[in-house]
């Protein structure tokens, strides 16, 4: 058995109070670039890679691509090292003029080892100025969890990384899976009681034989009495939960609660990890359900039902500010970080 006191976490990284916003800038001359570190944890073929922008006016064309790293003492440790490994150019005017996270499909696929990386858009030749541009997204406005949300920051105009405090709003799409971030938008949404909402969750075997979960990290706020949290197991049978108080004037933060007795979870089963009663949850919104794999070692969903009886509706393109507290495991082995994924491994 290895005491482990860990956390599986959808990549919680939320602002101290309200929702998480985006950061951005304009990349007004030749030249100019934003980068986003993207961590992979496993060896893959990179087809796509997604930035947030948007263009104001005609700029010129547009290089969007994958660098390497350098070590640099900016920031977090290393930034782009200027050399694209793989790219495509767009036309700045093929650029829509409404901030989103856009996908876009490399030239060539490329095929890269476990690493760090950085998702590069550069503004190549042609036009640029203050009123042709391309405004970038250069990071979320949050505070991270911990190393759940693995390397942070953004560089604009310069080699540094800039903005400590930011999560990179950059991802790459792989053929085994997404890595980085691939966030569209940041949702509250208001749940009447007795409706519950949360994620549903399997965990890897791993050498675990068994998970030993004290409590529960977590962005919600209960707007009455008897909100509780709940963990079901695949046959909806409630295995624990913990009422919160009714804390509808504060201000809305991440938190931890703890569960009187340690619940007892299995690899390669699903459960449910909700809030039921009134309450304001929140989840990201995704891509696409493949990008679901950039936030979690372990599986993870959007879950919701409107009682507190019946089958779940499950969301694959959600997932919502929930996750574990691992007290102890069985088993043994090395736990890590698998960069960008978060949660742990065994």
């Amino acid at each position: 058995m290895a005491k482990v006191r860990d956390s599986i976490l959808p990549a919680i990284c939320t602002s101290v109070a309200g929702q998480p916003s985006v950061g951005i800038s304009g990349l007004n001359n030749l030249g100019d670039k934003s980068a986003h570190v993207v961590i992979m944890d496993v060896a893959d073929t990179i087809s796509q890679v997604m930035v947030y922008h948007y263009r104001q006016g005609n700029p010129g064309t547009i290089r969007i691509g994958i660098q390497g790293v350098q070590q640099s003492s900016n920031n977090q440790g290393f930034v782009h090292n200027g050399t694209f490994l793989s790219s495509i150019d767009v036309a700045g005017s093929s650029i829509s003029t409404t901030p989103a996270l856009y996908t876009y499909t490399l030239t060539t696929p490329i095929s890269l080892s476990a690493g760090n990386y950085t998702v590069v858009t550069q503004n190549q030749s042609g036009l640029f100025d203050a009123s042709n541009r391309l405004i970038h997204g250069i990071g979320f406005n949050v505070v991270s969890s911990g190393g759940a949300c693995g390397q942070t920051g953004s560089s604009n105009n310069t080699s540094s990384l800039t903005g400590s405090g930011n999560q990179s709003y950059g991802a790459m799409r792989g053929a085994l899976r997404t890595y980085g971030f691939p966030y569209t938008l940041f949702n509250n949404v208001t749940v009447a009681s007795p409706n519950e909402i949360g994620n549903r969750i399997k965990l890897t075997a791993g050498s675990a034989g068994y998970y030993d979960v004290s409590g529960v990290i977590t962005r919600n706020l209960a707007t009455s009495t008897g909100t509780t949290i709940k963990i079901y197991d695949d046959t909806l049978t409630s295995l624990g939960s913990i009422t919160l108080p009714n804390n509808s004037g504060a201000t809305q933060r991440w938190s931890q609660f703890y569960f009187e007795s340690n619940i007892r979870l299995y690899p390669d089963r699903y459960y449910y990890l909700v809030t039921s009663g009134a309450h304001v949850a929140d989840y990201y919104q995704l891509a696409q359900a493949s990008d679901n794999s950039a936030f979690t070692a372990h599986e993870m969903q959007y879950c919701n039902r409107a009682t507190t009886s019946g089958s779940f509706t499950i969301t694959n393109t959600r997932v919502a500010e929930m996750g574990l507290i691992v007290e102890d495991q069985a088993g043994g082995g090395l736990l890590t970080h698998p960069g960008m994924t978060g949660g742990i491994r065994g």
